[in-house]
Protein backbone atom coordinates (compact mmCIF):
# COMPACT_ATOMS: atom_id res chain seq x y z
CA UNK A 1 0.00 0.00 0.00
CA UNK A 2 2.38 2.66 0.61
CA UNK A 3 4.32 1.48 -2.52
CA UNK A 4 1.40 2.63 -4.69
CA UNK A 5 1.11 6.07 -2.36
CA UNK A 6 5.04 6.92 -3.25
CA UNK A 7 4.50 6.17 -6.62
CA UNK A 8 1.22 8.04 -7.30
CA UNK A 9 2.90 11.19 -5.37
CA UNK A 10 5.73 10.75 -7.96
CA UNK A 11 3.47 10.32 -10.90
CA UNK A 12 2.20 13.98 -9.38
CA UNK A 13 4.98 15.59 -9.21
CA UNK A 14 6.35 14.62 -12.70
CA UNK A 15 3.11 15.73 -13.91
CA UNK A 16 3.12 19.17 -12.03
CA UNK A 17 6.82 19.65 -13.58
CA UNK A 18 5.48 19.16 -17.31
CA UNK A 19 2.46 21.33 -16.48
CA UNK A 20 4.35 23.97 -15.71
CA UNK A 21 7.10 23.88 -18.65
CA UNK A 22 4.06 23.97 -20.80
CA UNK A 23 2.32 27.15 -19.08
CA UNK A 24 6.02 28.88 -18.75
CA UNK A 25 6.40 28.29 -22.80
CA UNK A 26 3.34 30.27 -23.44
CA UNK A 27 1.20 27.37 -24.36
CA UNK A 28 3.24 25.77 -26.98
CA UNK A 29 3.56 22.02 -25.80
CA UNK A 30 6.79 20.44 -25.01
CA UNK A 31 7.46 21.45 -28.32
CA UNK A 32 8.43 24.62 -27.70
CA UNK A 33 11.64 23.51 -24.92
CA UNK A 34 14.56 25.10 -26.77
CA UNK A 35 12.93 26.73 -29.96
CA UNK A 36 10.78 24.84 -33.30
CA UNK A 37 11.14 21.45 -33.60
CA UNK A 38 11.89 20.33 -36.56
CA UNK A 39 8.19 20.03 -37.42
CA UNK A 40 7.31 23.17 -36.89
CA UNK A 41 10.53 24.32 -39.46
CA UNK A 42 9.15 21.56 -42.15
CA UNK A 43 6.06 24.67 -43.23
CA UNK A 44 8.73 26.52 -44.70
CA UNK A 45 10.38 25.97 -47.64
CA UNK A 46 13.66 26.92 -47.12
CA UNK A 47 15.07 25.47 -50.54
CA UNK A 48 18.83 24.41 -50.56
CA UNK A 49 19.49 26.83 -47.40
CA UNK A 50 20.15 25.68 -44.24
CA UNK A 51 18.97 27.09 -41.57
CA UNK A 52 19.81 27.22 -37.78
CA UNK A 53 18.17 28.71 -35.34
CA UNK A 54 20.65 30.28 -32.42
CA UNK A 55 18.02 31.84 -30.37
CA UNK A 56 14.20 31.70 -30.07
CA UNK A 57 12.65 35.38 -30.04
CA UNK A 58 9.65 36.48 -27.83
CA UNK A 59 7.38 37.58 -30.09
CA UNK A 60 4.15 36.21 -31.04
CA UNK A 61 4.17 36.40 -34.65
CA UNK A 62 6.24 34.50 -37.43
CA UNK A 63 7.56 36.47 -40.50
CA UNK A 64 5.88 35.16 -43.63
CA UNK A 65 6.20 36.32 -46.80
CA UNK A 66 4.95 40.05 -47.34
CA UNK A 67 5.77 41.28 -44.28
CA UNK A 68 7.90 44.36 -43.97
CA UNK A 69 10.71 43.84 -41.47
CA UNK A 70 13.72 45.43 -40.03
CA UNK A 71 17.05 43.00 -39.76
CA UNK A 72 20.44 43.01 -38.78
CA UNK A 73 22.56 40.63 -40.64
CA UNK A 74 26.69 39.77 -40.64
CA UNK A 75 27.73 38.16 -43.87
CA UNK A 76 31.12 36.21 -44.53
CA UNK A 77 32.30 33.29 -46.13
CA UNK A 78 34.90 31.16 -44.98
CA UNK A 79 38.52 31.77 -46.55
CA UNK A 80 41.16 29.34 -47.00
CA UNK A 81 42.97 30.02 -43.74
CA UNK A 82 39.80 28.61 -42.46
CA UNK A 83 39.11 32.87 -40.88
CA UNK A 84 35.55 33.63 -41.25
CA UNK A 85 35.67 36.96 -44.15
CA UNK A 86 32.75 39.04 -43.53
CA UNK A 87 31.70 40.92 -47.00
CA UNK A 88 28.60 42.77 -45.69
CA UNK A 89 27.49 44.25 -41.89
CA UNK A 90 24.63 45.74 -41.16
CA UNK A 91 25.83 45.65 -37.65
CA UNK A 92 29.02 47.32 -38.34
CA UNK A 93 27.45 50.14 -39.99
CA UNK A 94 24.61 50.28 -36.80
CA UNK A 95 22.25 50.79 -39.62
CA UNK A 96 19.40 47.99 -39.53
CA UNK A 97 18.18 46.81 -43.42
CA UNK A 98 14.42 46.93 -43.86
CA UNK A 99 12.82 45.25 -46.42
CA UNK A 100 9.60 43.38 -47.52
CA UNK A 101 10.14 39.69 -47.46
CA UNK A 102 10.26 38.20 -50.99
CA UNK A 103 10.36 41.98 -52.56
CA UNK A 104 14.19 42.32 -52.18
CA UNK A 105 15.95 42.65 -55.61
CA UNK A 106 19.67 42.83 -54.49
CA UNK A 107 21.56 39.97 -52.25
CA UNK A 108 19.46 39.95 -49.89
CA UNK A 109 16.87 38.22 -52.56
CA UNK A 110 18.61 35.23 -52.28
CA UNK A 111 18.28 34.47 -48.82
CA UNK A 112 15.16 36.61 -47.42
CA UNK A 113 13.83 33.18 -47.56
CA UNK A 114 16.00 32.04 -44.67
CA UNK A 115 14.00 34.35 -42.05
CA UNK A 116 10.67 32.81 -42.42
CA UNK A 117 9.42 31.88 -39.32
CA UNK A 118 11.51 33.73 -37.54
CA UNK A 119 9.76 35.67 -34.80
CA UNK A 120 10.81 39.03 -33.11
CA UNK A 121 14.39 38.66 -30.87
CA UNK A 122 15.22 35.80 -33.17
CA UNK A 123 18.70 35.15 -34.44
CA UNK A 124 19.02 32.47 -36.91
CA UNK A 125 22.35 31.40 -39.43
CA UNK A 126 21.23 30.82 -42.40
CA UNK A 127 23.92 28.26 -45.02
CA UNK A 128 23.84 29.40 -48.84
CA UNK A 129 25.52 26.98 -50.72
CA UNK A 130 28.04 28.65 -53.68
CA UNK A 131 25.80 26.98 -56.50
CA UNK A 132 22.56 29.19 -54.88
CA UNK A 133 24.37 32.06 -54.24
CA UNK A 134 26.96 33.20 -57.07
CA UNK A 135 28.20 29.35 -58.14
CA UNK A 136 31.29 29.93 -60.27
CA UNK A 137 31.49 33.86 -60.55
CA UNK A 138 32.35 36.53 -57.91
CA UNK A 139 31.02 38.59 -56.61
CA UNK A 140 32.60 41.88 -55.01
CA UNK A 141 34.63 40.60 -53.05
CA UNK A 142 33.17 37.08 -52.80
CA UNK A 143 35.43 34.84 -54.76
CA UNK A 144 33.35 32.26 -57.00
CA UNK A 145 32.05 29.05 -55.28
CA UNK A 146 32.04 30.39 -51.98
CA UNK A 147 29.71 28.90 -49.63
CA UNK A 148 27.61 31.92 -47.78
CA UNK A 149 26.69 32.48 -44.08
CA UNK A 150 24.23 34.83 -42.68
CA UNK A 151 23.62 36.06 -39.60
CA UNK A 152 19.95 37.13 -38.78
CA UNK A 153 18.66 39.05 -35.92
CA UNK A 154 14.42 39.98 -36.27
CA UNK A 155 14.80 43.66 -34.96
CA UNK A 156 11.09 44.16 -36.00
CA UNK A 157 8.08 42.76 -37.85
CA UNK A 158 6.39 45.95 -38.94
Amino acid sequence: MRFSKIFFVLIAVVALFLLILVVSRGGNGLSGIGGPTPDDMEQYDFGDLQVVDVKEGEGEIRVKPGDSVSVHYVGYYVGKDENRIVFDSSKSRNQPKSFVVGSAKSHLSFWQQGILGMREGSSRTITIPAESAYGERSQGPIPPNSTLFIEVELLRIE
